[in-house]
């Protein structure tokens, strides 16, 4: 039921037989929950390709078994974080992670545009200035690829060395975050859940990307 009323990924339940398919979800939990039980899964990547699920997709999913295992199960709280642990290591069958040839179109507008704001914008426009803004954006649509889960090369520097000498402030990231925002709000392809997603890894680089304190 959450699934289905969740903007997110209710697609992917619209034409499909619930009912057969809460029977095979039955199964395959008792499997995990059980590893002695007899049921033998289908290839989970072969039957879910064609939905070309995305990590937010999978992330909405689990966010909603949590709640109505939490909700619903009579299991002691120990045993869920088990079996929630037992179906993330599920997350690299379920999706068939693209490199960035996938992305490259979008991704690319997306980080032109970001830079655009941040080269104009009056706070954070000084780090941008004489630097080459071309090698910079290639390193900028990798290092978005990998946040977004997606299996790519990054060439560039690390967090730490590439911005160690900016004196870059908790106020001056804040205003990337929202610029970068922005840009992804700009695309259509982006809904708000995923834009959460990613910002929200983004946010794990605050601490090694700020070191000026104010």
């Amino acid at each position: 039921e959450l699934c289905e009323d969740d903007p997110t990924i209710s697609v992917f339940f619209e034409k499909a037989n619930l009912k057969r398919l809460k029977h095979h979800q039955f199964q395959l939990f008792k499997m995990l929950l059980h590893e002695d039980h007899d049921y033998q899964p289908r290839n989970l990547r072969e039957i879910h390709r064609h939905l070309e699920l995305e990590e937010y997709h999978f992330d909405a999913f689990m966010d909603h078994l949590r709640r109505a295992l939490r909700e619903r199960s009579k299991l002691p709280i120990p045993e869920i974080r088990e079996f929630l642990s037992k179906v993330e290591m599920l997350r690299d069958q379920l999706l068939d992670m693209p490199g960035d040839e996938a992305y490259s179109d979008y991704l690319t507008e997306v980080v032109d545009r970001f830079y655009q704001l941040n080269t104009q914008d009056e706070l954070i426009g000084h780090f941008f200035a004489n630097i080459d803004l071309k090698k910079l954006k290639r390193h900028q649509n990798q290092f978005i690829l990998m946040a977004m889960g997606k299996k790519t090369e990054y060439t560039g520097r690390t967090m730490a060395s590439a911005h160690r000498h900016l004196n870059i402030s908790h106020t001056h990231f804040d205003r990337l975050l929202d610029n970068l925002r922005q840009a992804l709000n700009e695309r259509k392809q982006f809904n708000k859940y995923f834009i959460d997603h990613f910002l929200s890894r983004v946010e794990k680089y605050r601490f090694v990307i700020v070191t000026h304190d104010e």
